[in-house]
């Protein structure tokens, strides 16, 4: 049996930031709570976990507001932006003056099963009844069972590579 040595150690935190920028990801906004105390974020790392039944699963930095309360309201919404919708990206990232229940000012914001905020023209949604949280050292990995889902077919994901972000179908958009 061919033994393999495995180092101890990690690699630092720069080197495992500059190497995951070369991972393509679907940008999703993330939210929860209800008019007047919604939260939400961008997250990159959202996806499906399960067909049977239907599941998602979500990274969180556990410092995000938005963090506590999907603990506290028990869904959440995975809202996957389309190309058009850099702006949204930007603002739920934290790259805007805007906090808290302010973001929700931009884009049509409705409601479909559990409750929680869902925007109505992202390229796709689902509504998620939380399930399970699995916590690490800075985040949680929160596995929601999907209660409705919508999607447009038409539109194109916007993507984020390289710190920058791109439309699937015509490159860069900045």
């Amino acid at each position: 049996m061919n033994q393999h040595h495995v180092q101890n150690t990690l690699i630092s935190t720069e080197e495992y930031r500059a190497v995951m920028r070369h991972q393509a990801s679907t940008v999703t906004i993330v939210a929860c709570g209800s008019p007047g105390s919604r939260l939400g974020l961008t997250a990159t790392a959202a996806c499906s976990l399960s067909d049977n039944p239907p599941t998602v699963m979500v990274c969180i930095n556990r410092n995000a507001r938005a963090h506590d309360a999907i603990l506290k309201q028990e869904c959440f919404s995975l809202n996957f932006l389309s190309a058009d919708q850099v702006d949204l990206a930007k603002i739920f990232s934290g790259k805007s003056e805007l906090h808290g229940e302010d973001r929700f000012g931009e884009g049509a914001w409705i409601t479909l099963s559990t409750g929680a905020p869902v925007l109505e023209k992202s390229m796709m949604s689902v509504d998620c009844q939380l399930r399970s949280r699995h916590e690490f050292d800075t985040h949680s990995i929160f596995a929601g069972e999907v209660r409705a889902a919508r999607a447009y077919r038409t539109k194109s994901p916007l993507l984020y590579f390289h710190g920058s972000y791109f439309d699937l179908n015509a490159g860069a958009i900045e």
